[in-house]
């Protein structure tokens, strides 16, 4: 099996809010709109997001629980950018004891959204570096 890409998938109330949130904020665009969903898309690794509108006034549900997280660069610049455009921020800018810094962020209806950036301890190299020399004489 090969996994050729990756669509998140959320239900929401107000799908057209959302699809701002996401585009205004942190770069996709709407690939799709129905009257019941609306696909964004960036053109670097993220997942797709789906976003299909809940009918929450004849079966409302559960609120929702887990997040949608993006690995990210610049973080400490996306976060200043965020907050002087006036998005809720959750989490405030951090540095993590895994050595990664995190930004918690909600859209309109309630989407948790975590910016990550891995920031290696002085002298360490970044995970994906130390794959990359692992497999570097192997031929």
């Amino acid at each position: 099996m090969n996994i050729t890409s990756t669509t998140v998938a959320l239900e929401v109330g107000d799908p057209a809010a959302s699809s701002r949130f996401f585009t205004e904020h942190l770069g996709f665009r709407e690939l799709l709109r129905t009257d019941d969903l609306i696909q964004l898309e960036r053109d670097d690794g993220a997942a797709d997001i789906l976003l299909v509108t809940s009918d929450t006034a004849v079966a409302p549900g559960p609120p929702l629980t887990g997040f949608v997280s993006f690995t990210v660069t610049g973080i400490a610049e996306a976060a200043a950018r965020l907050v002087a455009e006036g998005v809720t921020v959750t989490s405030p800018l951090a540095l993590q004891p895994w050595g990664g810094w995190t930004l918690g962020l909600v859209d309109p209806n309630g989407i948790d959204v975590q910016l990550a950036e891995w920031s290696a301890p002085a002298g360490a190299a970044h995970p994906a570096e130390d794959r990359t020399a692992e497999g570097a004489g192997r031929d």
